[in-house]
């Protein structure tokens, strides 16, 4: 008996953020494992229907476990920091938009006393960008431990996630555990994550993404807003629901 979590395609919905290689070696193992697989498991609606857009012959056998938040993110106390940051979370993978992220921050920094802070990782299966030499109140952090970035989710002024491809998104859902405010990309899988929790920008467009920056930094009572909204968001995505969900289709496969 096999259960298949299949966590994204979007090595096939967003080829060009990845490396040649990668994509070959995916394209010919998932189709196999899925064949294979008694049940599969996604992590999101939009997820479920990308896949089925694709292999509509699993239909019958696809399920939606969603990911939870982890227990450090929760409840978090929120700091006062002297110095003012906005935050992203992620890897450096061009589907995660980081350089457009970037270049608003940029068109409105002399108008915002706050540096930007990239938490991410470059990875060997993704293709690299193109962002070369220092860039102005933008700092990088890599290889930061979990409780080093709840302290920053806890700290941060604001967190931007403008990716063009998400499967589903854990960081906006981290960020607003800890009481800070959240501006994603208007994609179908992070409007499934936020809800009304969060502010949307269009991830192809610098001056929106850089016009909602500027929304939430300038209204205090709407910063709250998303603050109270988002905490409670995030309280819906627990890993013992997920666990719960994942029980039930091992005892449907294996007849326990």
């Amino acid at each position: 008996k096999l259960v298949l979590t299949l966590h994204s395609i979007s090595f096939i919905k967003y080829r060009k953020a990845y490396k040649r290689s990668f994509k070959v070696y995916y394209e010919w193992l998932v189709p196999k494992a899925l064949k294979r697989a008694d049940r599969i498991i996604t992590v999101s609606v939009s997820e479920r229907k990308n896949i089925l857009n694709i292999f509509p012959e699993y239909e019958n056998k696809i399920d939606v476990v969603r990911n939870g938040v982890n227990e450090i993110y929760l409840d978090k106390q929120r700091f006062n920091e002297k110095e003012k940051f906005i935050l992203y979370v992620g890897s450096l993978s061009p589907g995660k938009n980081v350089e457009h992220l970037i270049k608003s921050f940029l068109e409105i920094s002399s108008r915002i006393p706050h540096t930007l802070i990239i938490a991410g990782n470059r990875m060997p299966i993704f293709k690299e960008m193109s962002l070369k030499g220092p860039i102005q109140k933008v700092f990088f952090r890599e290889n930061i431990g979990e409780k080093e970035l709840a302290d920053l989710y806890a700290s941060a002024d604001l967190f931007v996630f403008p990716s063009f491809y998400e499967s589903s998104g854990l960081p906006p859902l981290e960020a607003m555990s800890c009481g800070c405010p959240v501006i994603v990309s208007n994609i179908p899988a992070l409007r499934e994550r936020c809800g009304d929790a969060a502010i949307y920008c269009d991830p192809n467009s610098v001056e929106d993404i850089a016009e909602k920056i500027l929304l939430v930094l300038q209204n205090s009572a709407l910063k709250e807003q998303l603050t109270k909204k988002g905490i409670e968001r995030a309280k819906l995505f627990r890993w013992e629901n997920s666990a719960r969900s994942m029980v039930k289709i091992f005892e449907g496969v294996y007849g326990t």
